[in-house]
Order: structure tokens, then C-alpha cells, then sequence
């Protein structure tokens, strides 16, 4: 990075601004690609912990097994919709080679 940021300030031609900027904004946009990730793995595990807490609160505390059971139910397909999401957030605008299937690493 410091080498194309370098060569820019050196050089000064629109064309090469242009090839400079293309070539540092791809990463910004991969990263945008995982924060996405990382926000719905956690929204994920976030559904899991509070379906879980909420069922055995329902269980134990208020004694009311249908609810419980009704909860876990509503818990499981929310987090199933959840869940699907990733496939959507990998998908990122890359500038320099279009559409990119990047995924988290």
C-alpha cells in the first residue's frame, strides 16, 4: 500500500489516480463483506443464547412446558432465517475485478 500511495503522489496523472484508487478501495470493500459476515454470525449466535435463556426460563421458572416448547419452535426457525443470511453477505462490490464471491477468512 505504501509503495501504490507512493507512486501516486510521485506521478499525477489522472490515469494512474485512477488505477491507484481502484486498487485500494478493493480491500475496503472486502472488509465491508466480512464486517456483514461477522454481524450476522453474531445475530445468529445472539438468537441461539436468547431462545435458549428464554426456554428455560419458560421451563423451569414460569412451569409453562407449551410455552417453552412454543419459544424453542419460533427460536429454531428464526434462527434457521438468520442463518441464511451469510449467503447474502458475501457477495461484495469489488472495483477492481467486479462482483466477488469472498466469503470471511
Amino acid at each position: 500500500m505504501i509503495t501504490t500511495v507512493a507512486s501516486f503522489i510521485a506521478d499525477g496523472s489522472a490515469s494512474a489516480a485512477a488505477t491507484h484508487v481502484r486498487t485500494v478501495a478493493a480491500p475496503i470493500w472486502d472488509i465491508g463483506a466480512n464486517i456483514k459476515n461477522q454481524g450476522i454470525s453474531f445475530a445468529v449466535f445472539l438468537a441461539m443464547g436468547g431462545t435458549a435463556v428464554l426456554a428455560v426460563f419458560e421451563y423451569f421458572v414460569v412451569k409453562n412446558k407449551t410455552a417453552a416448547l412454543k419459544t424453542v419452535a419460533v427460536g429454531v426457525i428464526l434462527i434457521g432465517i438468520i442463518g441464511a443470511l451469510p449467503s447474502l453477505g458475501v457477495v461484495s462490490k469489488d472495483t477492481v475485478h467486479s462482483l466477488t464471491n469472498s466469503g470471511t477468512r
